[in-house]
């Protein structure tokens, strides 16, 4: 059984979430009402941009990696349904999120959902990276961990 995605695959869609984190941050930035929350949102929007360069610059290395075909034809599908249900694994999904936006307290919600799905999503994608990539795996989900933690701080005072 062939792997269901490559490692280089699911680094692409992880720029893929980045840059629509970007995109649904920005825009959120722009529609805040609070001070407090465009800082925070256009401070995510800066992080995303690096997460992406990180990310890119994996690839080089990866383009050529094939995982271990140890894991489960379960866990792969496991695999297939978590990134069809990340909501910014679409391509403009980032901007067509923010859209929905009614208030700052709907803002947070969306971003807190978004950091949640990233910590599982990069979590899972350890699996499918050479051991010594999980530095920089374990350092993007550290950063998503201090996001929601921000977020959540930031929910719990308006």
């Amino acid at each position: 059984m062939g792997n269901v995605f490559s490692a280089s695959e699911i680094v692409r869609l992880g720029i893929l979430i980045e840059q629509n984190g970007y995109d649904f941050y920005r825009e959120a930035a722009a529609a805040a009402k609070s001070e407090k929350t465009k800082e925070i949102f256009e401070y995510l929007a800066k992080e995303e941009q690096q997460h992406e360069k990180t990310f890119r610059g994996m690839i080089p290395e990866l383009d050529n990696y094939e995982p271990p075909e140890s894991a489960s034809e379960e866990y792969l599908e496991y695999l297939k349904a978590l990134s069809r249900e990340h909501v910014f694994t679409e391509k403009n999904r980032g901007k067509e999120t923010a859209a929905e936006i009614t208030s700052d307290m709907k803002a947070l919600d969306l971003a807190i959902g978004f950091e949640k799905d990233s910590i599982l999503l990069f979590h899972e994608m350890k699996n499918l990276v050479p051991e010594h990539g999980y530095p920089l795996i374990n350092g993007l989900i550290d950063q998503e961990r201090e996001h929601l933690r921000k977020l959540s701080t930031l929910r719990a005072t308006l």
